[in-house]
């Protein structure tokens, strides 16, 4: 019988870790496939680079939107690659995969990720709330009476949770986060700029050049695109404030659902918080100045933890270790 496997299923990236291993393994949650039969072409790393760039005959999707499965087939047939790259499938090897499951979603959701991790080759499937699982990897200590507050900023979605007694006590989900902010890029550089460009070059402006602080200087770059009025390649020198311009209001969404979830707690739990600061993990908590900019809306601490990307891929793994 083979270990339990630690899986973190994300928009833009799934990781997974096995028992006996150290190493956390990350694969873009692409897939690429021949419209006309339906094979796939690639996926993971391979399919990445053909999102927005394929002809009529491929689709390139993420078969996982926003922590649900948006296709249950290709995200079938995507986990149970990476199942098998991760050296977790084999002959009579099939796993217990240990997952986070994000708050407030339905019954049929449910139902749907675990047939989906099933189909893909697990043995039995073990859900556990995202934000505990997040609140593990960061080290955060919420057994106790004490009250503390996980803000994930993924792909996808930005989840903010209060916790206490292991438990999540008020938790909201937004669609503001990494995604968001690419396309709020994109949406900023056609306003000001009157230059078009695309979700990969947007991406790639907000990691070399991106901040959410605009007294942090991350330099310039030439970006080149379409130009809005004719058509035609155009070229234009954008600089690391124009990108903290550009995630001004995606920011301050992610603030209002930090706000609106702290607020659903109760006042006890909520001077706790206001005493330690909620702490950021995910992806794109890795913005520079991000937990500036946030700790200026809510008016208390914040802090990112230590690796945040793998908060949650760390904590489901505590879990199966305490399981034992």
């Amino acid at each position: 019988m083979s270990s339990p496997l630690a899986v973190d299923l994300g928009t833009t990236h799934t990781r997974i870790s096995r028992q006996e291993h150290v190493l956390i393994q990350r694969f873009p949650s692409a897939i690429a496939i021949n419209t006309r039969s339906g094979d796939p072409i690639a996926i993971g790393k391979d399919a990445l680079p053909m999102l927005g760039r394929t002809p009529a005959d491929v689709r390139a999707c993420r078969p996982l939107q926003n922590s649900v499965v948006a296709d249950y087939d290709l995200a079938v047939v995507m986990l149970n690659t990476f199942f098998k790259q991760a050296q977790a499938l084999g002959f009579l090897q099939r796993p217990t995969v240990v997952v986070s499951i994000p708050h407030g979603i339905t019954e049929v959701e449910r139902r749907a990720l675990e047939d989906v991790i099933r189909d893909a080759g697990a043995r039995s499937v073990r859900l556990i709330p995202h934000a505990v699982a997040a609140a593990y990897g960061a080290g955060l200590n919420i057994a106790s009476p004490h009250g503390s507050m996980i803000v994930d900023i993924g792909g996808g979605t930005t989840k903010a949770a209060v916790l206490c007694y292991n438990g999540v006590v008020s938790a909201r989900t937004g669609r503001t986060a990494g995604d968001e902010f690419d396309h709020a890029i994109i949406a900023h550089l056609r306003a000001a700029y009157g230059l078009i460009i695309g979700e990969q070059s947007a991406h790639a402006i907000k990691c070399r050049i991106g901040t959410a602080h605009p007294s942090i200087d991350r330099g310039s770059l030439m970006v080149s695109g379409r130009n809005v009025q004719n058509g035609l390649a155009a070229t234009a020198e954008i600089s690391s404030a124009d990108v903290a311009e550009a995630l001004r209001k995606p920011i301050a969404r992610i603030i209002h659902l930090m706000r609106a979830t702290l607020e659903a707690a109760p006042p006890e739990l909520s001077a706790d918080i206001f005493a330690t600061g909620p702490i950021l993990c995910g992806e794109s908590a890795k913005l520079p100045g991000l937990a500036k900019v946030i700790a200026n809306g809510i008016g208390m601490r914040v802090t990112t933890a230590t690796e945040c990307g793998d908060c949650v891929i760390k904590g489901l793994q505590k879990a199966i270790d305490e399981k034992k």
